[in-house]
C-alpha cells in the first residue's frame, strides 16, 4: 500500500495530522479485569516510519510483571517526499501483508475499530472484530458493513495471543 501519510491517517480513522516525532496514544483501562488496552501511532523524525500499534497489558496478581499482547501492528516506510509504503501489518500475531485480497483497507478498518472501542471505554472483542475486517462468509466473501456493534461486549476474554516481555 503507497499514500501519503495524511491519507494513511485518513483510512485508519485518525482525524488530524501526526507531527514528527510524535506518538498519539489512545488508552482504557478496565478496572474489574485489570487490563490495559492502548492504541497509538507514531512517526519517527522528520521523513522517517510511521507506525501504529494495539496492545493489551494484563497485570496478574502475584506475578512481578504484566502480561504483554500485541493484537495489531503496523509499519510504512518513508518512500519520498510525503509518500510512504506500508510494508508489514500484522494482526492478533498472524502476518496479513500480502496474505489478504485487500489487506490494507481491512487492516485499517480494524485499527480504526480498535480505537473506537478504546475511547468508548469498551473492551474490543479482537477475534470478532478481526472476522467483521477479514472473514468471509459462505459465499467467498468479506463480511458487510458496520462498526462491528457485535463485538461491543462489556466482559470480553482477550484470545490467546502470542505474549512477549517488556
Amino acid at each position: 500500500m503507497r499514500d501519503t501519510l495524511d491519507k494513511l491517517l485518513q483510512k485508519m480513522g485518525i482525524g488530524h495530522p501526526i507531527s514528527p516525532y510524535e506518538t498519539i496514544p489512545y488508552d482504557f483501562f478496565n478496572e474489574k479485569n485489570d487490563m490495559d488496552f492502548i492504541a497509538m501511532v507514531s512517526l519517527t523524525g522528520k521523513r522517517g516510519d510511521f507506525y501504529a500499534e494495539v496492545q493489551v497489558i494484563q497485570h496478574v496478581e502475584g506475578q512481578e510483571r504484566p502480561k504483554f499482547n500485541q493484537v495489531f501492528f503496523m509499519h510504512a516506510k518513508h518512500e519520498h517526499k510525503d509518500v510512504y509504503v506500508v510494508d508489514y501489518m500484522r494482526i492478533l500475531g498472524r502476518p496479513v501483508h500480502g496474505v489478504y485480497k485487500g489487506w490494507f483497507p481491512k487492516g485499517a478498518r480494524f485499527f480504526s475499530q480498535c480505537v473506537t472501542h478504546i475511547n468508548k471505554k469498551v473492551m474490543p472483542d479482537f477475534e470478532m472484530i478481526y472476522q467483521t475486517c477479514f472473514g468471509e462468509d459462505k459465499k467467498g466473501g468479506g463480511y458487510s458493513g458496520g462498526s462491528s456493534s457485535r463485538a461491543f461486549k462489556q466482559d470480553v476474554k482477550v484470545p490467546a495471543m502470542k505474549t512477549g516481555k517488556f
